[in-house]
């Protein structure tokens, strides 16, 4: 058996197996030279290989509306924040949901903090605001040529903090209902800066 760890898991209608080799579903005919040694195999509690799915089922087009695929996105972007402390990826997602919600909500965040700092020219400093405040989600996000091999100097948490804040706000202003993780990002934000601040 060359140290190979064989096991039996669906006899097929052709007489044919399926084993598990080395932890792995593998296909055994009559023609493979492992036919012997699955043969050999205890299949009395084997099971028959379960028909192939309707491939119309699992391929077929489904309508999603916008807004409730950025709700999606935001909720990801907080349980991975708050559950697995994967920061990357949430930021790329909150960055995305906080766009559609920005757009929808008719104002973007970005749009009034510039009208607020320069009310008879808010274009520029929109610009700017954009640039510094998007840097490290188009960083993630876009491939610029050097992207690949570049490096930026950045806080995963706090960036992702900062991309769910804006979400979160851009989603309030839409009118929608509350998410469903919402309550535990607080819970974990406020335990997050109790146990920096020692309180």
């Amino acid at each position: 058996m060359n140290g190979r760890i064989m096991s039996p898991l669906h006899l097929r209608d052709d007489g044919s197996f399926v084993v598990l080799l080395d932890g792995l579903p593998y296909h055994v005919t009559k023609v493979d030279e492992l036919w012997s040694e699955a043969a050999a195999l205890d299949w009395s509690r084997a099971t028959p290989e379960p028909a192939p799915s309707d491939a119309n089922s699992t391929t077929r087009a489904v309508s999603i509306e916008k807004l409730a695929a950025a709700v999606e996105q935001l909720e990801w972007a907080i349980r991975l924040t708050v559950d697995y402390d994967a920061y990357i990826p949430a930021i790329t997602l909150a960055g995305a949901a906080e766009e559609v919600f920005g757009k929808h909500s008719g104002t973007p965040l970005i749009s009034e903090l510039a009208q607020l700092a320069n009310p008879q020219q808010p274009k520029p400093i929109a610009k700017e605001l954009t640039l510094l405040m998007n840097d490290v989600r188009n960083w993630l996000k876009h491939n610029d040529g050097k992207a690949a091999i570049s490096r930026k100097a950045f806080s995963p948490d706090q960036e992702a903090i900062n991309m769910i804040h804006r979400a979160l706000f851009n989603h309030m202003r839409c009118g929608l209902p509350p998410l469903q993780n919402a309550r535990s990002y607080s819970v974990w934000l406020a335990q997050r800066r109790y146990s920096r601040e020692g309180l």
